[in-house]
């Protein structure tokens, strides 16, 4: 017979990141307001909340193409290229493009 445990592997880190990632999101959406963050730690948790929840959750989608595999380093390495190298540098673009805007503007230029 076949229990429902079975049916279900569930992974305890990848729903551990899910529930943190959850909780930051909404943390960031509307938390960080009601506890008066400072403009430091709303910057820096808008930095990581999303990526995190749509990584884990990417991961979670398309279950068969990494649950075979031996160990999780090679998907980590297989998406490498493709979605951590491009979001750290448009990260790093859009924010030393903001901070340049930022400071242009808070010298009085525009």
């Amino acid at each position: 017979m076949t229990t429902r445990k079975d049916i279900y592997h569930r992974i305890e880190w990848i729903d551990q990141c899910k529930a943190y990632a959850i909780f930051a999101m909404v943390f960031a959406h509307c938390g960080g307001r009601m506890v008066n963050a400072d403009a430091q730690t709303d910057h820096w948790i808008h930095l990581w909340h999303m990526p995190l929840f749509f990584i884990v959750s990417g991961m979670v989608l398309n279950e068969k193409k990494w649950m075979g595999w031996s160990n999780y380093g090679r998907f980590v390495k297989s998406r490498l290229k493709t979605l951590i190298l491009p979001f750290l540098f448009w990260g790093t673009v859009c924010n030393v493009w903001i901070y340049l805007i930022l400071n242009y503007l808070h010298m009085g230029g525009g």
